[in-house]
Protein backbone atom coordinates (compact mmCIF):
# COMPACT_ATOMS: atom_id res chain seq x y z
CA UNK A 1 0.00 0.00 0.00
CA UNK A 2 1.29 3.45 -0.88
CA UNK A 3 1.85 6.01 1.86
CA UNK A 4 -0.38 9.06 1.94
CA UNK A 5 1.31 12.14 0.55
CA UNK A 6 1.89 15.13 2.77
CA UNK A 7 -0.71 17.03 0.72
CA UNK A 8 -3.31 14.35 1.54
CA UNK A 9 -2.53 14.72 5.25
CA UNK A 10 -2.62 18.52 5.31
CA UNK A 11 -5.69 19.80 7.10
CA UNK A 12 -6.49 16.50 8.80
CA UNK A 13 -3.21 15.32 10.32
CA UNK A 14 -0.83 18.17 9.62
CA UNK A 15 1.06 20.37 9.50
CA UNK A 16 3.29 19.04 12.28
CA UNK A 17 5.69 20.43 14.86
CA UNK A 18 8.96 18.67 13.96
CA UNK A 19 12.27 18.68 15.81
CA UNK A 20 15.29 18.14 13.55
CA UNK A 21 18.58 17.17 15.21
CA UNK A 22 21.66 17.09 12.98
CA UNK A 23 25.19 18.31 13.68
CA UNK A 24 25.73 19.46 10.09
CA UNK A 25 24.45 23.01 9.58
CA UNK A 26 23.89 22.44 5.84
CA UNK A 27 21.79 19.33 6.51
CA UNK A 28 19.77 21.15 9.19
CA UNK A 29 19.08 24.02 6.81
CA UNK A 30 18.11 21.66 3.98
CA UNK A 31 15.78 19.63 6.20
CA UNK A 32 14.22 22.82 7.54
CA UNK A 33 13.51 24.13 4.02
CA UNK A 34 12.10 20.79 2.85
CA UNK A 35 9.77 20.48 5.83
CA UNK A 36 8.70 24.12 6.00
CA UNK A 37 7.72 24.02 2.30
CA UNK A 38 5.00 21.56 3.38
CA UNK A 39 3.83 23.84 6.15
CA UNK A 40 5.49 22.11 9.09
CA UNK A 41 6.95 24.06 12.00
CA UNK A 42 10.59 23.08 12.45
CA UNK A 43 12.81 23.28 15.51
CA UNK A 44 16.55 22.80 15.02
CA UNK A 45 19.14 21.22 17.32
CA UNK A 46 22.80 20.47 16.61
CA UNK A 47 23.17 17.46 18.91
CA UNK A 48 21.10 14.97 20.87
CA UNK A 49 21.56 16.72 24.22
CA UNK A 50 20.27 20.01 22.82
CA UNK A 51 17.43 18.13 21.12
CA UNK A 52 16.38 16.51 24.43
CA UNK A 53 16.05 19.92 26.06
CA UNK A 54 14.11 21.34 23.12
CA UNK A 55 11.83 18.30 22.96
CA UNK A 56 11.05 18.63 26.65
CA UNK A 57 10.20 22.33 26.30
CA UNK A 58 8.45 22.25 22.93
CA UNK A 59 6.80 18.77 22.88
CA UNK A 60 7.11 18.21 19.08
CA UNK A 61 4.92 15.77 17.15
CA UNK A 62 7.88 14.09 15.43
CA UNK A 63 11.66 13.77 15.69
CA UNK A 64 13.95 13.71 12.66
CA UNK A 65 17.33 12.73 14.08
CA UNK A 66 20.80 12.16 12.66
CA UNK A 67 22.29 8.91 13.87
CA UNK A 68 25.83 10.26 14.34
CA UNK A 69 26.22 13.52 16.26
CA UNK A 70 28.76 14.78 18.79
CA UNK A 71 27.96 14.99 22.51
CA UNK A 72 24.92 12.70 22.15
CA UNK A 73 24.02 10.77 19.00
CA UNK A 74 20.55 9.94 17.77
CA UNK A 75 20.40 6.41 19.20
CA UNK A 76 21.56 7.55 22.65
CA UNK A 77 19.01 10.38 22.55
CA UNK A 78 16.16 8.06 21.57
CA UNK A 79 17.10 5.55 24.27
CA UNK A 80 16.89 8.33 26.85
CA UNK A 81 13.46 9.34 25.59
CA UNK A 82 12.17 5.74 25.56
CA UNK A 83 13.43 5.24 29.15
CA UNK A 84 11.51 8.34 30.27
CA UNK A 85 14.63 10.25 31.34
CA UNK A 86 12.96 13.57 30.45
CA UNK A 87 9.37 14.81 30.34
CA UNK A 88 8.96 13.81 26.68
CA UNK A 89 6.36 11.43 25.26
CA UNK A 90 8.20 8.09 25.35
CA UNK A 91 6.27 7.00 22.25
CA UNK A 92 7.07 10.04 20.11
CA UNK A 93 7.66 8.90 16.52
CA UNK A 94 11.21 9.23 15.24
CA UNK A 95 12.74 9.18 11.78
CA UNK A 96 16.48 8.50 11.82
CA UNK A 97 18.84 9.84 9.18
CA UNK A 98 22.02 7.92 8.47
CA UNK A 99 24.94 7.95 6.11
CA UNK A 100 25.33 4.22 6.69
CA UNK A 101 23.55 1.38 4.95
CA UNK A 102 20.14 0.76 6.57
CA UNK A 103 21.02 -2.89 7.16
CA UNK A 104 24.01 -1.84 9.28
CA UNK A 105 21.90 0.22 11.70
CA UNK A 106 18.51 -1.49 11.48
CA UNK A 107 18.69 -3.67 14.62
CA UNK A 108 19.91 -0.83 16.83
CA UNK A 109 17.23 1.49 15.45
CA UNK A 110 14.44 -1.02 16.04
CA UNK A 111 15.69 -1.63 19.59
CA UNK A 112 15.29 2.06 20.45
CA UNK A 113 11.91 2.53 18.80
CA UNK A 114 12.81 4.22 15.53
CA UNK A 115 9.76 4.54 13.31
CA UNK A 116 11.60 4.98 9.98
CA UNK A 117 15.15 5.14 8.63
CA UNK A 118 16.26 7.38 5.77
CA UNK A 119 19.67 7.04 4.16
CA UNK A 120 21.52 10.28 3.33
CA UNK A 121 21.57 12.21 1.14
CA UNK A 122 17.97 13.04 1.93
CA UNK A 123 15.59 13.15 -1.04
CA UNK A 124 12.79 15.66 -0.40
CA UNK A 125 9.96 13.45 -1.68
CA UNK A 126 11.14 10.46 0.37
CA UNK A 127 11.25 12.62 3.50
CA UNK A 128 7.73 13.91 2.81
CA UNK A 129 6.48 10.36 2.21
CA UNK A 130 8.06 9.07 5.42
CA UNK A 131 6.68 11.96 7.49
CA UNK A 132 3.23 11.30 6.04
CA UNK A 133 3.49 7.55 6.66
CA UNK A 134 4.84 7.88 10.18
CA UNK A 135 2.32 10.49 11.22
CA UNK A 136 -0.61 8.58 9.76
CA UNK A 137 0.48 5.47 11.66
CA UNK A 138 1.50 3.58 8.54
CA UNK A 139 5.28 3.63 8.86
CA UNK A 140 7.12 1.21 6.62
Amino acid sequence: MMAASAEELQGTNGPFHILVADDDVVNRSLLQRILEKRGHTVLLAEDGDMALGMAEREQPDLLVVDLSMPIMGGIEMLRAIRRGVRDIDADIPAIVLTGHDKADVYAECVECGVTAIITKPVVAQLLHDEVAAVMSGRAR
